[in-house]
């Protein structure tokens, strides 16, 4: 049944709640409201079926809509109905998917959609998004306040690719306010919030030994997560410096991909001030220029250790030719992600990005095969078909003349490499990239003061 609903909302069909298990009619009916919400009516259109919807369908004129002459029994709550803990969203997530289910729960891990809880898994920025339409822009356009909101910054649901594993820190009900002045605004999402959407706790707790905080039971005002900001300062604090038409070369160089993929990934839910779009795009890729220059310092990376696979492994370092043979892979994932103009993430999620790419499904097996493989010699052999993988496609990119792509010996010594010191020097002679192509501490790279402080003396 569930498989069948899976799909009957996939495909638009109208949808009536109802249910045929006499001994518990009201306490069933809410149970299939709860999945009805999960399998992605959401809060509004789980309630239609259950009402207005199911009305239409049975051509019962009379009832479904709370209005003068019509039938109704009306259950009172403290709130609008997605805020109370007996709505048919409040629990969503409490619903047990059957086995029948196996085909539509691949379809959604394929999708990106985590089933370890046996429901699919709800990306934390669809969360997001419904928590703001369904929940905060009501409370917000009550108060008549002009507003921003999005979801952007660290979080792995920023980037998409958040799993039920993330959950247990900073992940849950959550988002950026924009406003000119917050006045009171924190508590009185504190008072009005429900404390409980989509079976997701809106209350945050301390993780005990580390600033990160997680979703708990409230019992009085939620400590809510919705970071309430004047969006100037916001984007200042976290970048050193307001994004506007004339970033500089110094600016970009020394902020990290990490946070440019942050602050333009997650998405914008409403822009009322008429400035988060804006700063946005004035950060959404390098200026032709300044992405020369990183991508030389790029290929610089890997022209100063091509050639030490072979020579660790000659010594009968193994190791270590093991070691620079994953430098390396790592230099070639980043190199062609910033080759697709996407901002590589950290390390934790470069893999992930890395495989969206259109060129991954070519390149990962050599990849892997020198990351797996015994000898420098057949670490080798993987790695020379890589680059001229990826050699072949800087040439399909035109920012330079053609370069030959095929590998070769290194001055007299029997090692196979590219040679990629020649594509430095067509793309920008002498660059050395931005600042997490010189520095690879997170306490650096978190801190902007750190990273423009280092760059000061590089750009």
């Amino acid at each position: 049944m569930l498989c069948s609903l899976d799909l009957a909302v996939e495909a638009g069909l109208p949808i009536a709640a109802g249910s045929d298990l006499a001994p518990r009619p009201q306490v069933d009916l809410l149970t299939e409201r709860r999945l009805l919400a999960a399998a992605g009516l959401g809060p509004a259109g789980a309630l239609r079926a259950a009402t207005s919807g199911a009305a239409r369908l049975l051509r019962l004129d009379d009832r479904g809509r709370v209005a003068p002459g019509l039938r109704a029994d009306l259950v009172l709550l403290d709130g609008p109905p997605w805020t109370s803990p007996t709505s048919p969203v409040a629990s969503a997530r409490s619903g047990k998917r059957g086995t029948g289910c196996a085909a539509k729960t691949a379809r959604g891990a394929a999708a990106g959609r985590d089933t370890l809880a046996g429901v699919d898994f709800l990306p934390g920025l669809e969360l997001a998004r419904r928590f703001h339409a369904d929940v905060v822009r009501p409370i917000l356009e009550r108060r008549g306040l002009t507003y921003s909101a999005a979801l952007i910054g660290p979080g792995s649901e920023v980037l998409g690719f958040d799993t039920e594993r993330s959950t247990d820190h900073d992940w849950g009900p959550r988002l950026q306010l924009f406003v000119r002045e917050p006045g009171d605004l924190d508590d009185l999402l504190a008072h009005e919030l429900p404390r409980e959407f989509l079976g997701h706790s809106t209350h945050f707790a301390d993780n005990e030994g580390d600033p990160t905080k997680r979703m708990s039971p409230a019992d009085g005002p939620v400590r809510h997560a919705v970071e309430i900001a004047d969006v100037e300062t916001w984007f200042t604090a976290r970048l050193g410096f307001l994004p506007g038409e004339a970033v500089s070369r110094h600016d970009w160089l020394t902020t990290p991909a990490q946070t440019l993929a942050e602050l333009t990934g997650g998405a914008v839910f409403h822009d009322g001030l008429g400035r988060l779009g804006a700063l946005r795009a004035a950060l959404a890729w390098y200026p032709d220029d300044v992405w020369r220059e990183v991508l030389a310092g790029q290929w610089r990376r890997i022209a100063q250790e091509e050639a030490f696979v072979g020579r660790c492994g000659e010594v009968g370092d193994e190791l270590g030719s093991a070691v620079v043979a994953a430098r390396l892979v790592r230099d070639l994932m980043c190199l062609c992600l910033l080759m697709a103009r996407r901002y590589p993430p950290y390390s934790k999620w470069l893999g992930s990005a890395f495989a969206r790419l259109p060129l991954a499904p070519e390149l990962t097996p050599h990849l892997a095969g020198a990351l797996a493989a015994t000898s420098w010699r057949e670490r080798e052999t993987h790695l020379a078909t890589a680059y001229e993988t990826v050699a072949a496609q800087h040439n399909r990119l035109g920012l330079t003349e053609p370069i030959d792509p095929r590998t070769r010996g290194f001055h007299n010594r029997p090692y196979r490499v590219l040679g990629a010191d020649r594509f430095v020097a067509a793309l920008h002679p002498g660059a050395i990239g931005a600042i997490d192509q010189w520095v690879d501490s997170t306490d650096v790279l978190g801190r902007h003061e750190r990273t423009r402080a280092v760059g000061r003396g590089l750009t």
